[in-house]
Parts: C-alpha cells; sequence; structure tokens
C-alpha cells in the first residue's frame, strides 16, 4: 500500500527498479501493478508494505498479528523525536538528569 506523499514516488521508483513492481501501461494512461492492489488505511489491514504520509491510522499493535511480515514507514511514538516541542522536552530532560 503506497499513499501518496512523503517521497512515495521515490519508493516507487526504488520497487520498480528493484524488480519487485513491475507495471502494466494500458491504453488510456491507466497503469497497473500485478500482486499490489490499492487497500483503505481504516479497513484493510491485510498488507506487506504500507507507505504513508502520516502515522495517523496505523495500529501498530495489529502489525504482524495475522501471520504477515508486515513493515510501515513510522515508528510508534515517534513524535517523542520529530515534533520541534517534544523533541525540546525530551532533550531537556535528558540533559537535566
Amino acid at each position: 500500500m503506497l499513499r501518496p506523499g512523503n517521497n512515495s514516488k521515490m519508493i516507487m521508483n526504488v520497487l520498480e527498479k528493484s524488480g519487485r513492481l513491475n507495471p502494466i501501461h494500458g491504453d488510456d494512461d491507466s497503469c497497473a501493478y500485478p500482486g499490489w492492489e490499492p487497500a483503505d488505511d481504516h479497513y484493510d489491514s491485510l498488507y506487506n508494505f504500507k507507505w504513508k504520509p502520516t502515522s495517523g491510522g496505523i495500529k501498530y499493535d495489529m502489525i504482524s498479528k495475522h501471520g504477515l511480515k508486515q513493515l510501515v514507514n513510522h515508528v510508534k511514538g515517534h513524535s517523542n523525536l520529530t515534533t520541534k516541542d517534544n523533541l525540546f522536552i525530551n532533550l531537556k530532560a535528558y540533559y537535566e538528569t
């Protein structure tokens, strides 16, 4: 599952060049990827790879629970380091201890 944003075009290019993604182009400029299909964030938890611009909607406690190897491009609790205010609070607490 590749969602637009957060360098998704770069990820698409890497997958195409690695041979893991072989597009079939239609006459009407459509493009299909055999073995890949779009999935909805809120309802589909059966995926192997999820790339999205934000971590909203990722159910970390459900990753790899269905016997699948699953990978997402976000880390649980990343906002403690990736937002300026939380980074400041955590660095301040670290240096004060």
